[in-house]
C-alpha cells in the first residue's frame, strides 16, 4: 500500500487541473491507516467493487494546510470502479471529505501563498 505523496496545493491544482477525487480534511496519524480503512469502508458499504486501494484510487496525495492540518486527497482512477452516487451519500455522512473540485475553491484560503 503506497503512502501518499506530499504536494503542494498550487502543485496539485496545477497537476491535477480537470481531475475529480474525494478530499480527506484532518487526517491525523498514520496516513496508510487512512486509505486502507476507507477503502475497506467503500467496499463494505457497496461503493466499491473490491477494497484494495490500489484499484480504487489513481493517486494519494497529502496537503498540509497552513494550520497544520493534514488532508488525503485520493484521485479517481479511469475508469472509475466507484459508484459516485453512493459515494455522494457516503461523503455526506462522513463529513469531513469534500470533493477534490469543491475542496480547490473552498479552502484554498488554507493554504499559502493563497
Amino acid at each position: 500500500m503506497p503512502k501518499p505523496e506530499q504536494i503542494t496545493f498550487e502543485e496539485a491544482t496545477k497537476k491535477f487541473k480537470g481531475k475529480e477525487g474525494l478530499v480527506l480534511l484532518g487526517c491525523g496519524g498514520s496516513l496508510t491507516e487512512w486509505v486502507t480503512g476507507v477503502s475497506s469502508v467503500l467496499f463494505e458499504e457497496g461503493v466499491a467493487k473490491d477494497k484494495d486501494p490500489k484499484t480504487q484510487w489513481g493517486g494519494l496525495y497529502l496537503l498540509k494546510t497552513t494550520g497544520g492540518r493534514q488532508d488525503i486527497l485520493m484521485l479517481f482512477k479511469k475508469p472509475n470502479t466507484l459508484d459516485l452516487g453512493k459515494m455522494a451519500i457516503w461523503r455526506l455522512r462522513f463529513g469531513d471529505a469534500s470533493w477534490w473540485s469543491d475542496y480547490q475553491v473552498n479552502y484554498k484560503s488554507q493554504h499559502v501563498g493563497w
